[in-house]
C-alpha cells in the first residue's frame, strides 16, 4: 500500500537531484495528483558504485514509495521553506510509474526494481482466467513500459475495465490488485485505484 501522507520527508532539502542527507538520496516528483517520493533514479538504473552512493533512505525501503496527496505537499512546504515549489517539480513518467508499481508491489511479489523476479511459489491464482497468463502480461507490460519516458497520469478504473487480481500465499492470503484490461490493452494499477496511463492518449 501506499500510505498516503503517513511518511515523514520533514528531512529532505532542495538540490538537483534531491537528497536527505549523504548517503540517502530520493527523487521528488509530481503526477496530476500526487507529490511521490521515490528512489534515486541513479540507484534504480545505474552500476555499483551508483546504487552504494545514491541508496535510498531506510524508509523508503521499509514502507514503500511516499505519496502526498498536492494540498498535503502545499501544506508541510508551508513549513518548511526548503521544499520545492510544486511548478519546480518535474512530472513523473511511465518509466517511473512502473518503478511505484514494482517498489510497492505486495509482498515483493516482483522482486527489486528494474529487473522482474516473479515470486511465482506464492502466486496461487488469478481472478480471472489462467494467472500464468495474465503473469507473461504482467511482466511484458513492465519491461516495456520502463523503456518510456512519456509523461504518466493516474486516473480512476473506467467502467469499461476489468480488474484482474493475483492471490497470494504470503504470510497470510494476500488478494493484489494489479491490472485493469479494456478488451484492447492491459495498464497497471496502483494501490488498487489508480490506473497508470500516458498523458498523450489517457
Amino acid at each position: 500500500m501506499l500510505g498516503f501522507g503517513r511518511h515523514s520527508i520533514s528531512g529532505l532539502r532542495s538540490s538537483g537531484a534531491n537528497t536527505c542527507k549523504s548517503g540517502d538520496w530520493v527523487s521528488i516528483l509530481k503526477s496530476n495528483l500526487h507529490v511521490l517520493i521515490l528512489p534515486a533514479s541513479e540507484y534504480v538504473w545505474g552500476g555499483g558504485r551508483e546504487k552504494e552512493e545514491y541508496t535510498p533512505p531506510y524508509y523508503l525501503k521499509k514502507q514503500g514509495v511516499a505519496c502526498l496527496a498536492l494540498s498535503t505537499y502545499e501544506s508541510l512546504r508551508s513549513k518548511h521553506s526548503s521544499f520545492p515549489p510544486i511548478d519546480q517539480i518535474r512530472r513523473l513518467s511511465i518509466r517511473e510509474s512502473t518503478l511505484l508499481f514494482q517498489w510497492n508491489a505486495q509482498t515483493q511479489v516482483l522482486g527489486g526494481p528494474p529487473e522482474v523476479h516473479l515470486r511465482r511459489d506464492i502466486i496461487l491464482a488469478s481472478s480471472a482466467g489462467d494467472h500464468f497468463d495474465y503473469l507473461k502480461q504482467l511482466e511484458a507490460l513492465i519491461q516495456s513500459q520502463y523503456k518510456d519516458e512519456s509523461n504518466a497520469i493516474f486516473r480512476p478504473v473506467s467502467d469499461s475495465e476489468q480488474v484482474i487480481s493475483f492471490y497470494l500465499d504470503a504470510e497470510e492470503f494476500i488478494e493484489w490488485e494489479a491490472l485493469v484490461f479494456n478488451g484492447a490493452a492491459y495498464r497497471l494499477l496502483i494501490d488498487s485505484r489508480y490506473v497508470v496511463a500516458s498523458e498523450a492518449t489517457s
